[in-house]
C-alpha cells in the first residue's frame, strides 16, 4: 500500500495544512491512503509524537510536506519504520539530495563548480529559454542518483550545453502548478506499489 502523508493544520490536527490541502484532495480523488503528521513536532525533537494519527500499517510512504533538516527527516523516517511505513526516500537518499557537497560527485561533469559570491545588478528570471532538456541526459543524470523520487533544476548554458544547477528530495518538492496535483498522485499510484 502506498501512504501519502500531509502536515496537518497547526491548531486543526485533523485538517490537512491549507498549502497541500489541493494534493490531499487530488491523492485521496486517485484512490491513495493518505495520513496526517505533526510537522512542527518533527521540528521540535518529537518525530514519534508527530506521527502517532499515522496507521500503524505496512505501507510505503511518500512524504508532501515542507522540507526538513536532515537529522529532522531521519528522525521523522526512524518513527515511521517503528509503525511499519518505509519512507520512499531513506535518510542517506534525503540528504544527498539536499545537500551539494553529497550529490556533487554523481553530477561531476553535469553541474559547475559552486561558489556563493554576490551578485551585481538584477537578475532577469524571465530570460530562461522556453525548451526542454534531452529525455536521454535527465535518464542518464537519473541513473546516478540513489533517490526514488527527487527533484532537479536545470539550466541550458551558452555554449548550448545543459547543466544541473541541483537536486532536491520530490517529497518536499512543491508542485509548478496547483492543476498538476491529481497527474502527479495519478503517476505516483501507478509507481508505487
Amino acid at each position: 500500500m502506498t501512504l501519502v502523508l500531509f502536515p496537518h493544520q497547526t491548531f486543526t490536527p485533523r485538517e490537512v495544512e491549507p498549502d497541500f490541502a489541493e494534493e490531499h484532495a487530488a491523492a485521496r480523488e486517485e484512490g491513495l491512503a493518505t495520513a496526517l503528521i505533526d510537522h512542527t513536532e518533527i521540528t521540535r525533537g518529537d518525530s514519534v509524537g508527530a506521527v502517532r494519527r499515522v496507521p500503524a500499517v505496512p505501507a510505503t510512504g511518500v512524504y508532501r510536506g515542507w522540507m526538513l533538516r536532515a537529522a529532522d527527516y531521519h528522525a521523522f523516517y526512524t518513527a515511521l519504520a517503528e509503525r511499519g511505513v518505509s519512507l520512499v526516500n531513506d535518510p542517506d537518499a534525503y540528504r544527498f539530495c539536499h545537500h551539494l557537497p553529497e550529490c556533487y560527485p554523481a553530477l561531476a561533469g553535469e553541474t559547475p563548480l559552486t561558489t556563493w559570491l554576490p551578485v551585481p545588478g538584477e537578475v532577469d528570471f524571465e530570460a530562461a529559454p522556453p525548451t526542454m532538456p534531452p529525455v536521454d541526459w535527465m535518464r542518464e543524470i537519473a541513473r546516478r542518483v540513489p533517490s526514488r523520487l527527487f527533484t532537479m533544476a536545470v539550466a541550458l548554458r551558452e555554449d548550448g550545453r545543459w547543466t544541473v544547477i541541483e537536486l532536491g528530495d520530490g517529497q518536499v518538492a512543491g508542485l509548478p502548478a496547483p492543476e498538476l496535483a491529481r497527474d502527479f498522485h495519478r503517476q505516483l499510484r501507478k509507481a508505487t506499489p
